[in-house]
């Protein structure tokens, strides 16, 4: 026939596919939020939604806004309940049409960080002290001590920690202080993993002052004198030690002694004991022993008759 062709024309606009990135795995401290960074949509997507896809038997996982948003990296996530979480964020509205996108990402709640510096303990002065009873745990690997507060008058304290570094067991490390008083130790978490916070606990370590024992007696005496002394009662181990004189009676184990003095100089006696703290005193004291004195005889006539009389 007599038609004329016509043509028309479409124009097809090809765009790119959706996108959509979750993050990365992360871990979260129980009853903390963490905010779901890392996560984004782009191609052909606007907007995005995140969901809760499994959690734990139990789980109590929530997320701040649950709506269509963009950018999706401000949406925060919170739960107690510990497990892991596997959250899923979608694309809504493709242009065109290109498919809806997902990407998942997995949110495991771990265990705050712990730490237990121990029960109180008392020392003597000089002796170790173990940190026994001690540990962190949950989201913690390791833990520091420190001294955080120690005697300051009318001496200043001395503590000394065995090992000042980061470590796991925590209770093998050791104290010691020469200067009596009350010192404060810190145990504190150094690396909880996921958004734990560090904590610490704390523990009062007492150096006790150690006993200072008495001798009671008589100090000046004459030689080949027999003399009792005492010293403090009702503490044990007791130790006597004589120098220049036998001991008669008590001594070791008791809380007086009988000692003649009948030996060379010098001439001293010592005791030590241990007090209810368990601590050890000692005291010495010098004993000043006189000798006998020399009679003498002094005739006024060396020469004499049998029956005669002298002055």
């Amino acid at each position: 026939g007599q038609c004329t062709a016509v043509q028309d024309e479409m124009t097809v606009t090809v765009a790119s596919e959706a996108e959509v990135e979750a993050g990365t795995n992360q871990n979260l401290c129980s009853g903390n939020e963490i905010s779901l960074a890392g996560s984004s949509i782009g191609g052909s997507a606007s907007v995005g939604t995140w969901t809760i896809e499994s959690q734990p038997s139990g789980g109590d996982g929530q997320l701040g806004f649950i709506g269509a948003t963009n950018p999706t990296d401000t949406v925060t996530f919170t739960a107690t309940e510990l497990g892991a979480y596997v959250l899923r964020l979608t694309t809504n509205d493709p242009a065109g049409s290109c498919d809806a996108e997902f990407d998942e990402v997995t949110i495991t709640v771990v265990t705050p960080a712990t730490a237990e510096a121990g029960p109180v303990q008392s020392v003597c002065p000089s002796e170790v002290a173990t940190l026994a009873g001690s540990s962190v745990g949950g989201a913690a690997g390791d833990g520091t001590w420190t001294i955080v507060s120690q005697p300051s008058t009318p001496v200043l304290g001395d503590g000394q920690l065995g090992f000042t570094s980061a470590t796991n067991p925590t209770d093998t490390v050791t104290f010691s202080a020469t200067v009596p008083g009350i010192y404060r130790l810190r145990l504190t978490t150094n690396n909880p993993i996921g958004n734990c916070d560090a904590v610490f606990d704390e523990v009062e370590i007492t150096v006790e002052p150690p006993p200072v024992p008495s001798i009671n007696g008589d100090m000046i005496v004459c030689a080949d004198d027999t003399e009792t002394y005492t010293t403090d009662g009702g503490q044990t181990n007791y130790v006597w030690v004589v120098t220049g004189g036998s001991v008669v009676s008590g001594g070791d184990g008791f809380d007086n002694i009988e000692i003649e003095w009948d030996g060379d100089a010098p001439y001293n006696i010592s005791v030590s004991y241990q007090d209810g703290n368990g601590c050890t005193g000692s005291y010495v004291e010098d004993v000043t022993v006189n000798p006998l004195p020399t009679a003498t005889i002094t005739a006024s006539d060396s020469d004499l008759c049998a029956g005669e009389k002298t002055n």
